[in-house]
């Protein structure tokens, strides 16, 4: 299998990046240091991440708060 990270902007779609077989909060942060920053930077971001260990991380809540990034309120038990 092979997993990629993506986003969607109310202007189009971005850079799509393949993700490593095992993902870590240092592997999801160097995504989020390539793809979101170069591509984002000129609008008002607002991530929505699901309670995967990694996006609910230290390493990743401290990467977005530097960068005041804000994330969705998600659900504990999402239907979704």
């Amino acid at each position: 299998s092979v997993m990629f990270w993506g986003f969607i902007t109310s202007i189009g779609v971005g850079q799509l990046i393949e993700c490593p077989k095992r993902m870590d909060s240092k592997s999801y942060i160097a995504i989020l240091d390539q793809a979101a920053l170069s591509s984002l930077s000129k609008f008002e971001l607002i991530f929505q991440h699901d309670n995967c260990p990694i996006h609910k991380s230290f390493m990743t809540q401290e990467w977005l708060d530097r960068f005041d990034i804000n994330t969705l309120q998600w659900p504990l038990y999402s239907l979704d």
